[in-house]
């Protein structure tokens, strides 16, 4: 009837009660002619992954239909279960519950932030990683409304000053709480029992014992990015060291767990427009910009890595293993080596860098659209 939608949306039967549709999501079923359908992507993750993450010999991805694990390097692929409680088979109406979400893991510990219908919760994985399982102590996030102080806080840093019984005020009010919600969840990061996580545009804490999420104060004042993948702080903690990075290119440090904040930008030897990723490995932080690649043991003295020509590398995502630091980018995939200068173990990148994690000797890459990549690094030992 619509030659619109068979064209972006195609059907097909194999007889009269069962049929294949595809959607947005992946592949779906019916064999009751129609009457009611569910996935049929059992081992199918896809080219559109999101997250990437490797713990305990497995690998982690999620995807717009759901969060899988491999257990064989990536041959093959079991949805992981996001709530013991809830059937698999139900999972037409979860799809919106991955808006959101993020995988990631510190320490051993795999967590997810997980996209409810009205709220944003954290979750572990279960003992036998099949499962995430929400962490209950953990206070939700409900759907506020962005803090009036914070408003008046992007608004003086954009330099606009208007009358707040005015109509352009109100104009004003409802186009950065628009750009608010355009990333709910944003940075994420966890020492210990301590968890880190943007929300809002809004940087909060919270620790057990806590009845609800601490706001450290950190104010996310820069225009939303055209690329979401770059969107949000980038955060990384190491005991009470936090380290954020915000869309307007300024870093910024606490060392007493986000009580106090620090701007360190004048301390950077780069200038630069962008953060790509920020991360530790043990008491040194790692910082990807979009000119180059900086390391720091205080925050106060700063090393630019560059490759053994002098040339800086542009580094989109870290990946650490052990005490080695990888690093991929547009230009090909790097190790640091023992004077912290980029070695390059391959030239060539599927595309652009969302996720990077080693498992087994070998570095996987989620590329943007084009899906999951591996390399060996047998030769690197």
């Amino acid at each position: 009837m619509n030659s619109f939608t068979l064209t972006h949306f195609p059907a097909v039967a194999s007889d009269e009660n069962t049929f294949y549709n595809l959607d947005g999501y992946g592949i779906n079923r019916t064999t009751d002619a129609g009457e009611s359908w569910h996935p049929f992507m059992s081992g199918i993750v896809g080219t559109d992954i999101l997250d990437l993450v490797a713990r305990n010999d497995r690998l982690y991805i999620r995807n717009r239909s759901g969060i899988f694990q491999s257990i064989d390097d990536g041959e093959s692929w079991t949805e992981v279960q996001v709530d013991p409680n809830e059937k698999l088979e139900n999972a037409v109406p979860r799809r919106n519950f991955y808006g959101e979400s993020q995988l990631s893991v510190f320490g051993s510990v795999l967590y997810g932030i997980m996209d409810g219908k009205d709220n944003l919760g954290i979750s572990r994985l279960s003992t036998d990683g099949d499962a995430l399982v929400p962490i209950q102590e953990i206070p939700a996030f409900d759907e506020e409304p962005l803090s009036s102080e914070s408003l008046r806080e992007i608004q003086a840093a954009k330099g606009i000053y208007l009358d707040s019984e005015g109509k352009e005020y109100e104009k004003m009010e409802m186009l950065l709480r628009h750009h608010a919600n355009w990333v709910k969840a944003g940075g994420f990061a966890v020492s210990g029992e301590t968890f880190y996580m943007e929300y809002k545009r809004q940087l909060f804490k919270w620790s057990p014992g806590n009845p609800k999420w601490e706001n450290t104060g950190l104010v996310d004042t820069g225009d939303p990015s055209q690329d979401r993948g770059k969107d949000g702080f980038e955060v990384a903690v190491s005991g009470d060291t936090v380290y954020v990075g915000k869309r307007d290119g300024k870093l910024f440090q606490s060392h007493d767990g986000g009580n106090s904040w620090r701007d360190i930008t004048s301390n950077l030897p780069l200038q630069f427009e962008r953060f790509n990723a920020i991360h530790f490995s043990g008491p040194t932080v790692y910082v990807g910009t979009d000119k180059g690649t900086l390391s720091s043991e205080t925050g106060t003295y700063w090393h630019v890595a560059t490759d053994n020509t002098g040339e800086r590398i542009v580094i989109d995502r870290f990946a650490v293993y052990g005490t080695t630091v990888y690093g991929a980018g547009n230009s090909g995939v790097y190790r640091l080596d023992a004077e912290s200068r980029w070695r390059q173990i391959s030239s060539e990148v599927p595309g652009k860098v969302l996720s990077l994690a080693v498992n087994n000797n070998r570095l996987y890459i989620a590329a943007q659209r084009r899906g999951l990549f591996h390399i060996s690094l047998e030769k690197e030992k």
